[in-house]
């Protein structure tokens, strides 16, 4: 029968699908090395938390996030790191409802649709598995939310969206008509929406501007955003100076000062902030040592000689490749 011939159809394809993604995971782990990638807390901080329930409802909710932007992407940002989506970590956190929204709508549909099954399940299989290995199920990846994880999965979800509305509009007139208007609608949103975000990516400053929009509690983006300010420019300070309201330990935006500081001639200012900035209790190696350089530079310009050779110590420590502490005694 018709009905046998669309299983047989719909099972070939599911079991190529699930095959081929298959191999993709493989060569992926194999690629890493068999072992999960390894990155700082500030690109995925729920991998660093111990506390299942906060593991279990902050996946639920960065889930529910990603589907956010496949269904309205209006609020899109370039990075999503550090404090750009805080832990979910109580029950009573409202962005609990996301979460369960996003549940309730992924069982519904496929009741809805139940007599066209076998084409939803198409759907599901493009949106969910293609999804997976950026779900933090299988290993922690090294991000928060990535909207180019989005692009195999969009798949997925425009199949379900027009297997639902065929499926609600099929023997009724007034709601096909209702419908159609709807996905009209809905479809000059996106494409306004699209051509808006080719504008924000033009340039660095707007694009850092434009992200801000989404997440403006997000100390990373002043920061990338006093990157695209010209150093002549008084915003730039006061750009870094509000990244550090957020998070007062922000390391890339202390040493960004100390270097606009040293810049302007500013030593005494300079001096300051790479002086807080080594002290910092997780401040990147990179980062501290760039800082130590900017001591060393301040101090050997006033002769302060001893002080030069203990920065050159501590960085040879921590740091036995550098070669810069050398430039004191030779330039």
């Amino acid at each position: 029968s018709n009905k046998s011939i669309g299983l047989i159809t719909f099972s070939k394809r599911f079991i190529f699908i699930i095959i081929f993604l298959t191999i993709l995971i493989f060569i992926r782990i194999q690629i890493m090395g068999g072992k999960p990638p390894q990155m700082p807390e500030v690109n995925n901080p729920v991998s660093y938390s111990n506390d299942t329930l906060t593991r279990v409802l902050t996946h639920n909710y960065i889930w529910s996030k990603n589907c956010e932007l496949l269904v309205y992407p209006e609020y899109l940002s370039c990075d999503y790191q550090y404090k750009g989506i805080p832990l979910v970590e109580s029950i009573e956190d409202k962005r609990n409802i996301n979460s369960l929204v996003m549940w309730i709508s992924l069982l519904i549909i496929p009741i809805i649709c139940r007599k066209i099954i076998s084409q939803v399940v198409i759907g599901y299989a493009l949106l969910i598995i293609t999804f997976l290995p950026a779900s933090n199920i299988f290993f922690y990846v090294g991000f928060v939310v990535a909207e180019r994880v989005l692009y195999l999965p969009s798949m997925g979800y425009c199949i379900i969206i027009c297997l639902l509305l065929t499926h609600l509009s099929r023997n009724n007139e007034q709601l096909r008509g209702a419908l159609s208007t709807f996905f009209i609608i809905y479809v000059a949103w996106n494409l306004r929406r699209t051509l808006r975000r080719n504008e924000d990516w033009e340039n660095g400053l707007k694009l850092f501007e434009s992200s801000l929009e989404a997440l403006p509690g997000n100390e990373y983006l002043y920061w990338g955003l006093a990157q695209n300010i010209p150093l002549e420019d008084k915003r730039r300070e006061s750009v870094l100076k509000k990244s550090l309201e957020i998070n007062p330990e922000f390391d890339k935006s202390f040493l960004s000062l100390a270097e606009l500081y040293l810049h302007q001639g500013r030593e005494d200012e300079a001096l300051e902030f790479a002086k807080t900035g080594v002290t910092l209790p997780r401040v990147m190696l990179q980062l501290w040592t760039k800082m130590m350089n900017i001591l060393g530079e301040i101090w050997f310009r006033r002769k302060e000689y001893q002080l030069v050779l203990n920065v050159c110590h501590h960085v040879l420590i921590r740091d036995h490749d550098n070669v810069q502490v050398f430039f004191f005694f030779f330039f």
